[in-house]
């Protein structure tokens, strides 16, 4: 600021934010800055999402917050605040997880967003959708796509892959040992490429199931789109080659139905 003096304290926290973020910044993106790229444009799938779930109350308002979450997780890793970009990573799957549930239960969705008081005493842990993930393994095509996917990369069931990395983000939320970002001879973060590479494939693992999820609760509305937009959602969103033969296979062999 300029134009106005800032009181003592604060100018010395902006100048001290302004000298480390620049130092974070330039050296993440001198490594990393065609990966970073890569990410920014694979959030852009959320836009064809918003586009085709244009009718869904629940995600007219969620599907910001999703996005924003994920961008917010990019610029975080940019500064090395590692911790608050699993944080809004973990914040982006409950709620993905929560727009799944309440697309189906509007009634349930304006209670929440009322905050009444019976609802939000019942909730559990606040899941609105209960304990575990029971309710997205009993969803169609979940179950469709578990059954036929391998063991070790089913997401809800054995394979277990989606609940593994909510433990994982969770740490960061809680502050577990391994997740501090502080260090006994160092305040400021520091950029560091171990870090910057886990967090990477936490976001790109988080993606990848975000848009299986969304293709399997929302079929009928992921077969009603156009070629390319569905092709772009494949592309940007799935990146194992497995996954993405197997939704292919279950969009194929699945005829359209007005639902």
């Amino acid at each position: 600021m300029k134009s106005k003096k800032l009181p003592r304290l604060t100018e010395e926290m902006h100048k001290a934010y302004i000298k480390w973020s620049s130092n974070n910044f330039d050296k993440t993106l001198s490594k990393h800055s065609k990966e970073t790229e890569k990410m920014i444009n694979k959030i852009s799938a959320f836009d064809l999402w918003s586009d085709c779930l244009h009718d869904n109350n629940a995600a007219k308002k969620l599907i910001p917050e999703i996005f924003w979450d994920a961008y917010m997780s990019i610029i975080f890793s940019t500064l090395s605040l590692y911790k608050y970009a699993y944080m809004c990573l973990r914040s982006q799957l409950e709620t993905t997880l929560r727009l799944v549930y309440f697309s189906s239960h509007p009634i349930e969705f304006n209670w929440w967003q009322e905050e009444n008081k019976w609802y939000k005493g019942k909730l559990i842990i606040n899941r609105v959708w209960g304990k575990g993930y029971d309710y997205f393994e009993n969803l169609e095509f979940i179950k469709l796509f578990e059954n036929k996917c391998r063991k070790d990369m089913q997401l809800f069931a054995n394979g277990n892959k989606l609940r593994k990395l909510y433990q994982n983000l969770s740490q960061y939320v809680h502050s577990s040992a391994r997740s501090l970002q502080t260090a006994a001879t160092r305040l400021s973060p520091k950029y560091k490429i171990s870090e910057f590479n886990k967090w990477k494939k936490s976001f790109s693992d988080l993606h990848e199931y975000i848009n299986i999820i969304f293709i399997l609760t929302f079929f009928s509305f992921f077969k009603k789109m156009t070629n390319a937009g569905k092709n772009e959602i494949v592309k940007k969103g799935i990146k194992g080659r497995q996954y993405k033969e197997l939704i292919k296979e279950i969009v194929k062999s699945t005829p359209n139905r007005n639902d």
